[in-house]
């Protein structure tokens, strides 16, 4: 039975003892060296014991708190404050929002000394700590002991039900049977969540996908989501009583708020794995010299019976393969659920995600360009817009994002589920350190070859002067250059769909070709029955792959839709085409282009 008034401290530190004492999968992940999460530099805690701000203490237990701002006035670190900050006993006179009150007092009662909190551990009026340690968040969430999540609280002056004057919404009902005392129900994980404010910020949505171990304070009792269990204040059977498979309401929708440790706990590296190729595809070892890989398969055995061993990889290469599918999965989603998520900055919308792709970046050993993994560049590409827009479509404005990537629109992002594709261009982009460099992604999964034989062309830095290509570069990274086959006889019909965001397009001859998902609401509707469009291929995909010409077998070609000037083009939209005949018979021109 619940107590109705406080939260049971000794249990949440029995649950945590027992995760770093006997859960395997928690331990396992913690464990790996890829994972070695460092306290970044400049940091701070607070110090819940003598109530002050104090610099990074090293291999120290801590806690995190995730919880929504609001609207309320929270009394913000500053440079200036900071001395006066770090005095014994500073903060217990300081005026402090009860979600943050209630965090100290709760992280002091479970046995934890120092506690992270953004509005006071990061110097609000400090640009250059504020930005690093966001781009740090990863570390800081994926470093903790634990992080609280005030999962009840509409603001910071909510407060935490149990820990301080904010109630708890219990009204057990309790009976006796046969001897025994029986109280029912009262919390479910998944309904708190789903009726809370907490679940609709994006900020909050990184912070519990980064954390390996999660508090979750409602109003109608506390749980524990770790890499193995979910545990309940109100639960003693707890592995069975919340076991996904049994009960539904009791668990977090995966959508809703993904956990990357959870995942990672799914697809650990086989034991048997080996650790080298010992066939002739070298997948591995091709990506890292940036050459495109190959990938074959037999529908079924030669008619005389021979066997083909070229069509098998070894275990090395199967394992490399089936880590891109997972991870190519695993950050589509996370862009999914993200994406459903409010901000009330849309400026906010790439460092929002910055926790996010900090940790990936480290999973994945690639870098992220606007929301974009440079390791799945080609597929990240073939974003669009799900069934439902979040919020109304950005202004243009200085913090306007490229076009090409998600962050550019406020609108939930959706990828098509193919697995399998081949990039149709060789994108550039200036890097800070290194100048002109080409975006380092896989260019072909289950593919034989491209549409192009030159699939190959290198662009310089003297072709980009001389076409007038490198003005206008604020951002480093933000325009990508590559040779494309621009198509401008492909015609724009002028209904519209069930969708707002879909318009049918037609070839020059008028046969149907397909649907435009445009990236923000179409063109205006014209009078004229056809309105040219341009686009260009951007990858071939979702097609069962034969060895032989590229236009056997059912596959698709992605093509970009832009508004162009000269050679600087922006996105509209996205759409496919699956007839070959109209891409074969359509006017290509090849052109260097600068997508912004």
């Amino acid at each position: 039975m619940l107590n109705s008034t406080t939260i049971d401290y000794r249990l949440v530190r029995e649950w945590i003892e027992e995760c770093q004492q006997s859960h395997e999968k928690c331990n396992n992940v913690t464990m790996l060296k890829r994972f070695d999460f460092m306290i970044p530099e400049q940091s701070m805690f607070i110090d819940v014991r003598r109530e002050r701000i104090v610099d990074v203490i090293t291999n120290c237990e801590y806690a995190t708190l995730s919880h929504v701002w609001g609207e309320c006035q929270l009394s913000l670190t500053t440079r200036s404050q900071l001395s006066q900050l770090k005095e014994i006993g500073s903060l217990s006179v300081r005026s402090l929002p009860p979600t943050i009150r209630d965090a100290m007092t709760l992280t002091r009662a479970i046995g934890i000394r120092y506690l992270w909190v953004d509005a006071l551990c990061i110097l609000q009026d400090d640009k250059e700590h504020k930005a690093k340690q966001i781009a740090q968040m990863h570390n800081i969430y994926a470093a903790a002991t634990m992080t609280i999540v005030a999962a009840a609280a509409n603001d910071a002056n909510s407060g935490l039900p149990g820990v301080g004057s904010s109630a708890r919404d219990l009204n057990q009902y309790i009976t006796t049977l046969a001897g025994l005392r029986l109280a029912a129900r009262q919390g479910f994980l998944n309904v708190s969540l789903n009726r809370s404010t907490y679940n609709k910020r994006a900020w909050t949505y990184q912070e519990s996908s980064i954390s390996h171990r999660l508090l979750y304070i409602t109003s109608k009792g506390a749980f524990m989501q770790c890499c193995q269990s979910l545990r309940s204040e109100e639960i003693i059977l707890e592995d069975r009583a919340c076991m996904q498979t049994t009960n539904h309401d009791h668990t977090v929708p995966e959508l809703s708020q993904r956990n990357i440790w959870r995942e990672l706990t799914l697809r650990q590296p086989s034991s048997t794995a080996l650790r080298s190729c010992t066939c002739i595809f070298h997948y591995q070892e091709r990506f890292q010299k940036d050459e495109i890989p190959l990938r074959y398969y037999r529908e079924k055995a030669p008619e005389d019976g021979s066997f083909d061993k070229t069509a098998i990889c070894c275990r090395h290469c199967q394992d490399f393969l089936r880590s891109i599918d997972a991870e190519w999965h695993m950050y589509r989603d996370l862009v999914r659920g993200y994406t459903t998520r409010q901000l009330k900055f849309e400026s906010d919308r790439i460092p929002a995600f910055a926790g996010i792709a900090g940790f990936l970046q480290k999973q994945f050993d690639t870098k992220f360009l606007f929301g974009l993994p440079e390791k799945f560049f080609d597929f990240a590409l073939i974003w669009c817009s799900g069934f439902n827009v979040v919020v109304p479509p950005r202004q243009t404005g200085p913090d306007n994002f490229p076009s090409w990537s998600w962050a550019s629109q406020t609108i939930y992002v959706a990828y098509p589920g193919d697995n399998w594709l081949t990039s149709e261009v060789d994108w550039y982009r200036i890097d800070s350190e290194r100048g002109l460099r080409p975006v380092h992604g896989i260019k072909a999964v289950g593919t034989s070859q491209p549409l192009r034989e030159d699939f190959r062309k290198p662009i310089t830095a003297q072709q980009l002067h001389s076409n007038g290509l490198l003005s206008g570069i604020d951002t480093p990274g933000s325009a990508l250059f590559g040779w494309c086959q621009i198509i401008s006889s492909f015609l724009l019909k002028g209904d519209r769909l069930y969708d707002k965001h879909k318009r049918p397009f037609a070839s020059s001859s008028g046969s149907m070709a397909g649907v435009v998902q445009f990236s923000d609401s179409p063109p205006p509707e014209s009078n004229q029955q056809y309105t040219p469009v341009e686009v260009f291929p951007l990858s071939r995909s979702s097609f069962r792959p034969s060895i032989g010409n590229w236009h056997f077998g059912s596959h698709r070609i992605n093509l970009l839709v832009i508004s162009r000037q000269g050679n600087v083009a922006t996105r509209l939209g996205i759409t496919d085409i699956e007839n070959v005949k109209i891409w074969q018979e359509s006017e290509k021109n090849w052109m260097l282009i600068k997508l912004i």
